[in-house]
């Protein structure tokens, strides 16, 4: 990975609140410009009902253990009577139907419990709602790119923001900030399967989705078509959109080809605000004879 990732900016009071805040924006699927951001190839109904069969096994089975212990004496069981357990697990074993085994478990947890299991098949069907809630904040690679200045940098009048790739800083950890991959197929669910995870929410009631390290999950939401391979793009995720620190530290400013002084002074001020230990200033230049960009290193770089 590159040590600098850039995040084009055009000149804005959002753009500001970036150095005044020190926290940056986490879009949504919605919020951006791709309309296939965060699609998945339709996932076989064959291996849902298949998973969700298999989490149903896993809460019976689960169900049952705890009924041994609690007829064994090793541990209570909800405030269950020793009696209760045995007749539970005698109707448990008597009944031949498989949906309504399922449901004396359910009805049985959601009793004496407190609170409710998870539904199996909803995870499935939260995972389109996850992808759409994920947060996301695209960098690129590239700080002299002709058409990122176009599209993101107010057509070469703002500046490009270079967070450090630091150690230890969420740009360094592979779950949280993602190449992307250009690709015109949609991406499809792994052959090994979701990643799982069960959290216990307000008033005792478990939630189960995908985790949000899932591969599946990740790489849809790191998936676009080629048209976009010019980004060279790298993508700071979370579970949800929002406001958040700052990925890696702020250590460069890039100025656009046409970015005014009185811009370029105000975002060094700025940017030397934020008290970084290391801060480079760069403006946009033509390469003479060619239609091409460089940089130039500005004074009071450090």
């Amino acid at each position: 990975m590159k040590k600098t990732l850039y995040k084009y900016r055009a000149i804005n009071e959002y753009t500001e609140k970036i150095f005044l805040n020190k926290k940056v924006w986490l879009s949504n699927a919605a919020g951006l410009n791709d309309p296939f951001e965060c699609t998945i190839q339709e996932i076989a109904e064959d291996y849902i009902n298949e998973k969700v069969k298999e989490m149903k096994d896993a809460q019976i089975s689960g169900f049952v253990m705890s009924c041994g212990m609690a007829v064994k004496g090793i541990m209570p069981l909800w405030g269950m009577s020793t009696k209760l357990v045995k007749q539970t697990l005698k109707k448990l074993k008597k009944e031949s139907n498989y949906e309504k085994k399922y449901k004396l478990v359910r009805e049985t947890f959601r009793k004496h419990s407190g609170g409710s299991m998870t539904r199996p098949r909803k995870t499935f069907e939260n995972f389109d709602k996850q992808l759409q809630q994920a947060g996301i904040f695209s960098l690129s690679e590239d700080p002299i790119n002709e058409l990122m200045w176009a599209h993101y940098g107010g057509n070469s009048t703002g500046i490009a923001i270079g967070f450090n790739v630091s150690e230890n800083s969420n740009l360094s950890d592979p779950e949280k900030c993602i190449k992307v991959t250009y690709s015109d197929e949609l991406p499809s669910f792994e052959s090994e399967g979701f990643l799982v995870e069960t959290s216990l929410k307000y008033g005792g009631k478990n939630e189960q989705r995908i985790a949000f390290n899932d591969p599946t999950l990740l790489t849809a939401i790191s998936t676009k078509s080629k048209a976009w391979n010019y980004e060279k793009e790298w993508r700071y995720v979370e579970p949800d959109q929002g406001e958040y620190q700052y990925p890696g530290p702020i250590n460069q400013i890039v100025f656009g080809l046409n970015t005014k002084e009185e811009t370029i002074k105000k975002y060094k001020d700025l940017a030397n605000s934020l008290g970084t230990d290391s801060m480079a200033f760069f403006k946009v230049r033509k390469e003479p004879n060619t239609n091409k960009l460089r940089l130039e290193k500005l004074k009071g770089s450090d």
